[in-house]
Order: C-alpha cells, then sequence, then structure tokens
C-alpha cells in the first residue's frame, strides 16, 4: 500500500514538472486516500498545496500547508507555500511570521527574502490604509449597507461607527459621507442593536456641534424621533431621550448661564471643625480614593454589605502597589486588615462569597511583603485558599492565582534607569522603593513554604478545571508561579513529586501561545522527562511515551522556532530529553525535513544555552543513530566550523559535547574522518587529549578515542613521543 502511494507521488511530481497541474493534483489526492505513513502524508499534503497555489485555491493550499506543518514544523517548503497562501488571503501578518522562519532557516534563499519584502510593504501600506479615518467610516458604510452580510458583522461595523462618531475627525467624515441617510435606514430597522447603535452614532455627531445637530434635526425630524423614544424597548427608548437632551444642549449652547450666589456656598447648622478637615482630607486625594473611602463609610450602617466594602478598603490599601514608601495606611493598619482577611478565609461557616471577597482582598493586599510573609506563614489560611481553588465557585481561580504570583514575586518588574532615578532624587521627584522582604532570599523561602504547603496539587486542580472563569490571564497567573516555583533547580523534584508534570502537557496546547506559559512548561517539562531525575528515574520512559502519546512533540518543535530566546533555548533543551525516545529518533531519519539542520545551525548560535541543547541532542542522536552523521555535512558548507567552535568553547559542557559529535562521525564513516582531521579539528583534538584536568576526563576520553581512530583509519601516525601527526 506504501509503495502504491509512493508510485503515485511519483506520477504527480511529472505532471506537475510538465505542468498538467490538474492531474498532479488528482494523484497527489489519491495518494493521499490510501497513504498509512505520516511522513509521506506530510509530503503529499506539501505537494498537493503547490497545486492549490498555482491553481489559485488558496484556501485548500493554506489548509494543506497547514497539515504538513503538523506533522513537522521545520518543513521549510511547507511553511513557504503557507506564507503564500496566506498572502494571496490578505492574512499579511500570519503570512510574514512564517516567511520569516523561513528566511531564519535559509537565510541565503533569494526566495524567501523577496516574499519578506513584499510582505513588508504590503503590511505598511494595509496600515497607513487603516489608520485613515474616511477609509474606516467607508469599511462600517459598505458593511451596513451589505443586507447580504452576516448580522453580527452588521452589528460589529454599527458599534465601530458608533466609537468612531465620538472622534472630531471621525463624526465629520460620517456626516460628510451622507452618513445621516444610512443611520435613518437603521432605525427603521426592527433590530435593537442596530437601532441603538443609530441613535449613540447620533449623539456623537450632535454633541457639541450646534450647526451639525441642526442639519441633522431637519433631515430626521423629530416626528421619527418621538415615534422612536415610544419604542417598546426601554434601552431604545431610553438612547432616544438621551439623543433629544443632547441635540437640545447642542442647540441652546451658549445661551446657559451659570448662575451661584453666595447664599449657595452656606452650610445650614452646626458642622463640626473635624468633620470640615476630614472632607477635606478626602477630597484632596484622587477620585477613586474617595469613592472607596466613601463607601467603607456607607458600609457601616449597612452589616450586610460589610464584606464587599472591606473589600474595597484592600482595594485603596493596595494604591502604592509594591512601592515600600507608598503607605495608604497607618503602619500595622494593613497587617490586620489582612489578618481579617485570613481569619473570614479560614471561616467555613461563613458563605462562600463572604469567603470570595477575602481571598479577592488578599490578591490586593500581597502586594506588601509584610503580608506576603505573614500569608505563607500561616498553613491554616493557605489550606484554605487551596480548598476554595477546588470548590464550584470558579470565580475565585484568579484571585487564587493573583495571590500566588504576588507570594512568588512572579509579576513583570521593570527595573529603572539608575541615571534616570538618580535624576529623579536630584528633581525631588518621588522614586519608588524595593520592600526589603522582596529580595530574592525571602522569595526563595517563600517558595519553599508554598512547596511545603501544597501549592502544586492546587494548581493541577485549578488547571483540570473545564470553566470559562480559566481565562488567558488566569492561565499565565499559574504558570507564571509553577515558573517561579521550578526555578530553583532543587526544588524542581517536589514540584513533580505534587503533579507538576500534569501540567506540561497544558502549557504546550496550541492555543496558549503566550511566552511565559511556553516558558513554564518548558521547565517543567525538560526536568520530567530528564534521565538524570532521581526522583523519577525509574519512570522517565513512560513520562516520555505519555508526551508522545499526546502529539505534544509536533507543539515542542514549534515552540524551537520561537523569536523568544528562552522559550526557544527551553524547547530544544526539552526535544534533547526527548531524544531518546526511539520515536523521537525517527522523526530524525526522514530525510524531507530541516529537523537536524536546525539542531546543527542551533550548535553555532551565540546562546550558550541553545548550543548546549542543540549540540546535546545532536551528540545523543549521532550516537544511537549511526546513519544520520553521513548527512550532516549535507546541513550546511559550516558544519566544520560550528564543531571547531564546539571543541574550542568556554564551557565545558560545549567541549565535551562537541568531541562526543566529532567521535560519532569519525565512527561512523571514514570519509568524514578525514574530512575532520584534515581540519583543524587534528589540532585541537590533540591538545584535548594532552590535558591533565580530572574535571576533563571525559573530555580527554573523547578525544583521544578520535584521535586512535584516525590512526586506525591511517589519516595519521603516531610518533615515538606519542605526538599524532598527518601521514605523509
Amino acid at each position: 500500500m506504501s509503495q502504491d502511494s509512493s508510485t503515485l507521488r511519483e506520477e504527480g511530481n511529472n505532471h506537475f514538472k510538465a505542468g498538467d497541474v490538474q492531474q498532479a493534483l488528482s494523484c497527489y489526492t489519491k495518494a493521499l486516500k490510501i497513504s498509512d505513513c505520516q511522513s509521506e502524508s506530510a509530503v503529499l499534503y506539501r505537494n498537493r498545496a503547490a497545486c492549490y497555489l498555482k491553481l489559485e485555491d488558496h484556501t485548500k493550499a493554506e489548509a494543506d500547508a497547514t497539515k504538513a506543518l503538523d506533522v513537522d514544523q521545520g518543513d521549510v517548503k511547507a511553511r513557504f507555500r503557507r506564507a503564500q497562501a496566506l498572502q494571496k488571503l490578505g492574512r499579511l501578518d500570519q503570512a510574514f511570521t512564517d516567511a520569516q522562519k523561513c528566511a531564519q532557516l535559509e537565510p541565503k534563499n533569494k526566495a524567501f527574502q523577496d516574499l519578506l519584502r513584499q510582505l513588508g510593504a504590503q503590511i505598511q501600506q494595509k496600515a497607513a490604509q487603516l489608520s485613515s479615518t474616511d477609509s474606516r467610516v467607508q469599511q462600517m458604510f459598505k458593511l451596513l449597507l451589505d443586507s447580504s452580510a452576516p448580522i453580527t458583522d452588521r452589528q460589529k461595523a454599527a458599534q465601530n461607527l458608533v466609537v468612531l462618531s465620538r472622534e472630531d475627525a471621525g463624526a465629520e467624515q460620517i456626516f460628510r459621507n451622507d452618513g445621516v441617510k444610512l443611520l435613518q435606514n437603521l432605525l427603521d430597522s426592527q433590530q435593537e442593536d442596530l437601532i441603538l447603535s443609530a441613535l449613540r452614532t447620533l449623539v456623537g455627531l450632535c454633541t457639541g456641534h450646534q450647526s451639525r445637530t441642526m442639519a441633522i434635526v431637519n433631515e430626521v425630524g423629530m416626528d421619527r424621533l418621538c415615534g422612536v423614544m415610544g419604542s417598546a424597548a426601554s434601552t431604545v427608548s431610553l438612547s432616544a431621550c438621551h439623543l433629544i437632551q443632547v441635540m437640545f444642549e447642542a442647540l441652546t449652547e451658549g445661551m446657559k448661564k451659570e448662575i451661584r450666589g453666595k447664599d449657595e456656598a452656606i452650610l445650614p447648622g452646626e458642622t463640626p471643625a473635624f468633620t470640615l478637615r476630614w472632607g477635606k482630607k478626602v477630597f484632596s486625594q484622587p477620585p477613586t480614593v474617595c469613592m472607596y473611602v466613601c463607601m467603607c463609610i456607607y458600609a457601616v450602617s449597612h452589616r450586610s454589605e460589610y464584606t464587599p466594602h472591606i473589600f474595597g478598603l484592600c482595594k485603596l490599601g493596595s494604591a502604592g502597589g509594591t512601592d515600600f514608601s507608598m503607605k495608604q495606611f497607618a503602619e500595622g493598619s494593613t497587617l490586620k486588615l489582612a489578618k481579617q482577611c485570613r481569619k473570614w478565609l479560614c471561616n467555613e461557616a461563613l458563605p462562600l462569597t463572604s469567603r470570595r471577597w477575602a481571598i479577592e482582598g488578599l490578591a490586593y493586599l500581597t502586594l506588601d511583603a509584610d503580608v506576603k510573609e505573614d500569608l505563607v506563614e500561616d498553613k491554616k489560611a493557605l489550606q484554605a485558599m487551596f480548598e476554595l481553588a477546588k470548590s464550584e465557585d470558579k470565580t475565585v481561580l484568579y484571585a487564587v492565582g493573583s495571590t500566588l504570583v504576588n507570594c512568588t514575586n512572579s509579576y513583570d518588574v521593570e527595573k529603572p534607569d539608575p541615571q534616570m532615578v538618580e535624576l529623579a532624587k536630584y528633581a525631588k521627584q518621588h522614586v519608588p522603593e524595593e520592600h526589603p522582604k522582596d529580595a530574592r532570599s525571602f522569595v526563595e523561602k517563600r517558595v519553599v513554604k508554598l512547596l511545603e504547603a501544597g501549592v502544586v496539587s492546587a494548581l493541577v486542580c485549578m488547571v483540570k478545571q473545564e470553566s470559562p472563569a480559566l481565562t488567558e490571564a488566569c492561565r499565565e497567573c499559574i504558570a507564571r508561579v509553577i515558573l517561579a516555583l521550578v526555578e530553583r533547580q532543587e526544588d524542581r523534584g517536589l514540584v513533580v513529586a505534587q503533579g507538576g508534570g500534569k501540567v506540561s502537557i497544558f502549557f504546550i496546547s496550541p492555543e496558549d501561545r503566550g511566552l511565559v506559559v511556553a516558558q513554564g512548561g518548558g521547565k517543567v517539562s525538560i526536568f520530567f522527562i530528564s534521565p538524570n531525575n532521581p526522583t523519577i528515574k525509574t519512570t522517565f520512559q513512560s513520562h516520555r511515551q505519555k508526551i508522545i502519546k499526546e502529539k505534544a512533540v509536533p507543539k515542542i518543535e514549534g515552540y524551537m522556532f520561537e523569536d523568544h530566546d528562552m522559550v526557544r533555548a527551553a524547547a530544544t533543551e526539552c526535544m534533547c530529553n526527548l531524544a531518546l525516545s526511539t520515536e523521537v529518533q525517527k522523526c530524525y531519519l526522514a530525510t524531507d525535513s530541516d529537523r537536524l539542520k536546525l539542531l546543527v545551525l542551533y550548535s553555532g548560535e551565540d546562546d550558550e544555552r541553545l548550543r548546549k541543547a542543540a549540540s546535546g541532542t545532536l551528540a545523543m542522536l549521532t550516537g544511537e543513530m549511526p546513519e544520520l552523521c553521513t548527512r550532516i555535512p549535507d546541513t550546511t558548507s559550516h558544519w566544520l566550523e560550528i564543531f571547531q567552535a564546539l571543541l574550542l568553547g568556554e564551557s565545558q559542557d560545549l567541549r565535551h559535547r562537541g568531541a562526543v559529535i566529532v567521535m560519532n562521525l569519525m565512527q561512523a564513516d571514514k570519509s568524514l574522518a578525514e574530512k575532520l582531521m584534515e581540519s583543524e579539528a587534528l589540532e585541537i583534538l590533540s591538545v584535548l587529549a594532552k590535558g591533565d584536568d580530572p574535571k576533563q576526563a571525559s573530555i580527554q576520553k573523547a578525544a583521544q578515542r578520535c584521535l586512535d581512530l584516525a590512526t586506525e583509519y591511517g589519516l595519521i601516525r603516531s610518533n615515538e613521543d606519542g605526538i599524532n601527526g598527518k601521514t605523509m
């Protein structure tokens, strides 16, 4: 069956070369129906995508190229064809991303560079068009006038028109382009959403513009407006009333006078001086602070609403953020408030809503390092928080995640420029100060206490919750916490023991493309499948099989192409550990893939962490599969320079990896050994073999083995002094 599909593929290739695209398409389609090999199907999808491009069926071309990339993320031809299809479909940003990745793999390919330039110019042109208000108005009009357009698109267009009408330029363009007539048509429609949007757009057109309001009144007519105002829908009726009020204010602009006599400034009755001073204090604060103080004062006389207003106090107490110098309350008041929140959190007799308010209050208060320290010391409060995260109330997930992010200091912190700090001090401006308990040593202690309390088990339960409350922001919080928990290598065993491995597959799902998510999942996965992990040494192979069974390998390969250095390095490290699996090794045997080329190129990058991961993968693959060695010179013309740079690396790990790779190449093929011995690698290996440092014994052993192989092949000779030299 596989032979039949191969024959059909060859026939399709011949037809394609001859220009008979339809016949080639038919052959590829038939071959796909009978093909049972995944790698062969990927090639067929890639070839069929080329046919669809020729036939200008770009939607099917993009779909086939995507199917090929699902099997092999390093398939540069499939990625290039998908970029071409996306370009024709108008999805320029996605096309540019694919073209950029193609150019990274083959920088000298002229076709890739030309496509990148075309896409760059098209993106700039499109941005200029979309940025112009006139084009945006025209787009909205076109959608609204198209009766065959989906109702959801028309509703979105009407909403966008409301936004544009609030800008001076947008309102003018709508008015000049006969937009009032279009709005009249919307008012006559029977759809409440469109009528509301039309009324709100008219509000934007009339606000503060007398002449435009007069023209709209004359064109629309008061009879029509009064008819809309009598609508049975309350929202429509209120919007119509609001429009008439705005029209009246615009038409009477300049006629109103501010009348305020001295009598109105007198306060009736006796007012204590303390009250006057307190009012001055409150109203000198920002509006948000004023609002929360008023809410809390109101709550004193309404005990049933006490809890949410205390939550308002928590928000007020965190107004200074992580700035140690910005204290909203008197010394110790924030700690008392946090203590009360922890007390409510632990009180199971309280309703679930009150406990939810307590954890949301802690989500704000834990920006204070003193509150963080008290919380991690309170094991009862931690357990109550974890149990709340597992409860039926899914709305607490984000609050729990935010609290843990604050306790682990895994939020983003922008370090100010020292020169700007000095300048601010000189100008007597406020400079934020870091809390002493936010230092690295305190954070590490808090992380250990959270791990001992079982935080990972709670995070696993949060991940398993299939609820709309598990939003992207909530997922990012969980990823940040996991990333902080596995920051220290000695803590990773405890993370895995508590079920951290179950989170790794979740983090590398295709819909979660965030860099924090990818990096967190990568670190967990690297430890989880590492053969040197003493915690799970007996079961690491089953964990690799689990990752392969979940089809996570192509997703990990996708992260190897990311622009973010840390994500790319983490994915490559993960692949290095997966390379011990037979299934992954077979993927690198495929001749129609650039996987091997990517590893060779990454071994020559500047990022040392990436070089270690890529060269380590190469060392394992070339040792397990000698047939890969003969393909390495075909990946890049600079392969000798890359391996020589590894042998000369400053890091002992890089030198060891380089020596093992060279040893594997020489063992696999004599012709490769000849090329290596003709280069500077001979001198480098001779120096490495002479070392007497016990720490570098593994490097010396590998280098000496290379020289012994060269001697066996007759490429060099060993003289009496033990110094190797080339044969004459």
